[in-house]
């Protein structure tokens, strides 16, 4: 998909988000995530919302067995969206039920 990521969509690049000073993070807006708000007004569950979005998936990813289903390897989908059906991903494994 390089004409949305661009010609490097596959490399491993993680300096690309290094962008401050002596090549420090520096997070994006505070107004990224509107929901959560900012100043006076900011929501005092953000951080635990937040750590339990990645926690939530990096459980999912555990515990099914996933793979990219098709010859050429890549997943043909729209910007901002996931396709979980169809040819993008194939559950090999179902959950266990313990």
């Amino acid at each position: 998909m390089p004409h949305i990521w661009g010609a490097d969509h596959d490399a491993f690049r993680p300096d690309q988000w290094l962008t401050g000073a002596g090549c420090s993070f520096i997070p994006k807006s505070l107004y990224w995530y509107p929901v959560f708000h900012v100043g006076l007004g900011v929501c005092l569950g953000k951080n635990l919302a937040v750590n339990e979005i990645m926690v939530v998936a990096v459980a999912v990813v555990r515990a099914l067995d996933v793979q990219v289903v098709g010859d050429s390897g890549s997943a043909a989908c729209a910007p901002k969206f996931v396709r979980v059906g169809a040819d993008l991903v194939h559950q090999r494994q179902a959950p266990s039920e313990d």
